[in-house]
């Protein structure tokens, strides 16, 4: 959905909802962060490892959020850049991280 043309972007009502793309990138910046971290939590490795490996899977998440509101600005027709949106992923990027290391790993 990040690299859809702003001509090809469903028109329902929810995004007429004021700010409603911005839940729209938490949840999926939760759901790429979350889900990574699951899948390597499966793995058996030591949990310094994972640690390391689910502060790298933020980071990665981090850049990609702030990477694609520049390829929106200046490659995607139709788009436009909102600090808004790259606070968005940070926030859900951020909430999934602490979710794993809760969840995942048990730490508090």
């Amino acid at each position: 959905m990040l690299a859809l043309p702003g001509s090809v972007l469903p028109h329902e009502k929810a995004f007429a909802i004021p700010q409603f793309d911005k839940l729209v990138h938490i949840g999926l910046f939760s759901c790429f962060v979350f889900l990574w971290c699951l899948y390597y939590s499966k793995r058996n490795l030591p949990q310094k490892k994972l640690l390391v490996l689910f502060f790298w899977i933020f980071v990665i998440a981090a850049v990609y959020g702030a990477g694609m509101e520049f390829v929106q600005k200046y490659f995607i027709p139709g788009r436009d850049f909102e600090v808004g949106d790259i606070l968005a992923d940070l926030i859900g990027a951020s909430l999934a991280y602490g979710t794993s290391n809760i969840l995942l790993l048990g730490i508090e």
